[in-house]
C-alpha cells in the first residue's frame, strides 16, 4: 500500500471513532475546551516530534539526520523499512502532523471519557500555552541581550575612536605633550 492510502485509511478510522463517540453522547466543545485543544495539539505535536521524552516512540520509525541548513540535526522518517514505517515516521517527525493526530486522540478520549479527555486537553493546553509564553520571554531576553551587546560594542567603538583621534592629533603635532 502506498503512503497516501495508509494515511487516508488512518484518517477515516479516527474520524469515524471521534464522530461516533461524540454523537452517541451528545457532546460538544465549548470555547475554552476548543482553544485548549489547539494549544494541547501544538504541545503534543512538538513533544512527539522533538522532545526526548518521546524518543522511544520515534526511534523505530525515524532517524536523526544533519539538518539541511548544516546547523544541527533534524528528525526524518525512515525510508528503509517499508511504506508503513515511512508513513508512521512521516506522521511523528512532523510537529503539525503529530499535532493533528494528537488532537484526534484527545478528542477520541473526550468522546468516550469526557472528564478524562477534558482534563488531558486542559493540562496539555496549559503546557502548550506555557511553551508559547516561554518562547516569547526567550525572544525578549535575546533581544535585550543583543541590544546590550550592541551598546557595549558602540561604547568601545566610540572610546577607541576618541583614542584614535587623539593619537592622530599627536602624530600631526596638534596636541602638545605635557612634560614635567
Amino acid at each position: 500500500m502506498k503512503t497516501r492510502t495508509l494515511t487516508l485509511i488512518g484518517i477515516a478510522i479516527t474520524f469515524e471513532l471521534v464522530s461516533l463517540g461524540i454523537s452517541r453522547r451528545g457532546l460538544s466543545l465549548d470555547g475554552l475546551t476548543l482553544v485548549s485543544l489547539a494549544f494541547a495539539a501544538s504541545m503534543a505535536g512538538r513533544a512527539v516530534a522533538y522532545l526526548t521524552v518521546f524518543e522511544w516512540l520515534r526511534e523505530p520509525f525515524t532517524k536523526i539526520a544533519v539538518h539541511s541548513s548544516g546547523v544541527g540535526e533534524s528528525v526524518e522518517p525512515r525510508d528503509d523499512h517499508g511504506p508503513a514505517v515511512a508513513v508512521i515516521g512521516s506522521l511523528i517527525s512532523c510537529p503539525v502532523c503529530a499535532g493533528v493526530w494528537s488532537a484526534a486522540l484527545l478528542l477520541t478520549v473526550y468522546a468516550f471519557e469526557p472528564a478524562l479527555g477534558r482534563t488531558m486537553i486542559y493540562i496539555l493546553g496549559a503546557g502548550g500555552l506555557a511553551q508559547i509564553v516561554t518562547r516569547l520571554v526567550e525572544l525578549l531576553e535575546w533581544q535585550g541581550r543583543h541590544t546590550w551587546e550592541q551598546t557595549g560594542f558602540m561604547n568601545r567603538l566610540n572610546k577607541n575612536k576618541t583614542e584614535i583621534e587623539l593619537i592622530e592629533k599627536r602624530a600631526n603635532g596638534h596636541v602638545k605633550e605635557h612634560t614635567s
